[in-house]
């Protein structure tokens, strides 16, 4: 688990690994540099419970922080899970059952559900090869196995501003692995307020730059249809800020409506609205 300066959030993810059901399991917290309460909440997870690891490292970005603890994992499945995120109390357990019935299965995922300034569940597609070199599907905390981590060398650290388990996947797998999604909601996504930036929010800002540094490194895979590709995400792109930017708009105009100045002028040109509406 990595963790840069989000001790707010902290104590809500390290308690929903706690109550997991199934309960062989480990989780490394990293602290990447960060420069609030972090170390105080995790070594506090510590006291209470071996299970729970602890160690700092000057700040490394987020694919430095996964590759530390998953270089320190003991375990034969793994996963990352972000420090403001959750996940449901059978997460453990309902995607190792999975492994267990298709040993030949390479990565193994949930549905998501938002949760925080607003909650949904993103319905993702059904994973295929072919439309997931166009667009991730996968959570950054889907599961898979220490070893294939180990084969592809982790995380790609020049990665820090997006895209960083998307180029790892790619990593991974083939065209031939099977890629298995249990269709239940069980890893909790949190939407933070507007005035928050999101590290996908960052992603989406830099979408162009750390885009080109995935076609880069994976050239044999986007030889044939690059350009369609990138038309296609600067597409997206471009989309994803305008509807941003209405949305912002919208909420503007709504706490405007709930202002006192706003009612209060409603109120005394009613009687003008009314004149006028008579009138005509």
């Amino acid at each position: 688990m990595p963790c840069y300066n989000q001790a707010n959030y902290l104590m809500d993810t390290l308690n929903s690994i706690y109550r997991q059901t199934y309960s062989n399991w480990e989780c490394i917290i990293v602290n990447d540099g960060s420069e609030d309460e972090t170390h105080l909440i995790a070594e506090e997870y510590v006291q209470k419970d071996s299970r729970f690891r602890y160690v700092y490292q000057d700040n490394k970005g987020l694919p430095g922080a996964r590759n530390t603890g998953l270089l320190l994992a003991t375990g034969e499945f793994v996963f990352s899970l972000d420090s403001d995120d959750m996940i449901e109390p059978s997460y453990i357990e309902e995607i190792l059952s999975i492994f267990a019935i298709q040993p030949t299965v390479k990565i193994v995922y949930t549905q998501l559900r938002f949760f925080g300034a607003w909650e949904g569940v993103w319905d993702s597609p059904t994973y295929k090869y072919d439309d997931f070199i166009w667009y991730n599907v996968l959570p950054p905390c889907a599961v898979y196995r220490r070893t294939d981590f180990l084969r592809v060398g982790g995380y790609n650290e020049w990665m820090k501003k997006g895209l960083e388990d998307w180029d790892f996947w790619l990593k991974i797998l083939t065209p031939q692995d099977i890629v298995w999604r249990i269709d239940k909601p069980l890893y909790l996504y949190r939407k933070r307020s507007t005035n928050e930036i999101s590290l996908l929010e960052i992603a989406q800002k830099n979408k162009r730059e750390v885009m080109a540094m995935l076609y880069a490194n994976h050239q044999a895979i986007y030889e044939k249809y690059r350009q369609d590709i990138i038309y296609f995400h600067s597409y997206i792109q471009d989309n994803t800020q305008y509807k941003i930017e209405v949305s912002r708009i919208k909420e503007e105009l709504e706490c405007c409506k709930a202002s006192k100045a706003y009612r209060l002028g409603k109120f005394l040109l009613y009687p003008f609205a009314w004149l006028k509406r008579k009138l005509k």
